[in-house]
């Protein structure tokens, strides 16, 4: 039986939410200062989203080609 994968991504729920709670800020008027700050925590935002896809996608490919043994989810 194939595991649900609804629990694999726990941890980019707060990365998500503290992300997108920013997104106002950036209609504010704001100095130049405090809206480069938004730019940067949110592109710091999506790098961390997007690493731990990759390191996801990475690890399952891995376990597809390592053999029938392999089990991605369990560490």
């Amino acid at each position: 039986m194939k595991k649900s994968g609804s629990k694999r991504y726990w941890i980019a729920l707060p990365i998500l939410f503290s992300m997108v709670s920013t997104f106002p800020l950036v209609r504010e008027n704001l100095d130049e200062t405090a809206r480069w700050q938004v730019w940067y925590f949110q592109t710091g935002m999506v790098a961390m989203l997007t690493w731990i896809w990759v390191v996801d996608w990475t690890a399952r490919l891995w376990a597809r080609f390592k053999g029938p043994d392999a089990q991605p989810d369990q560490a």
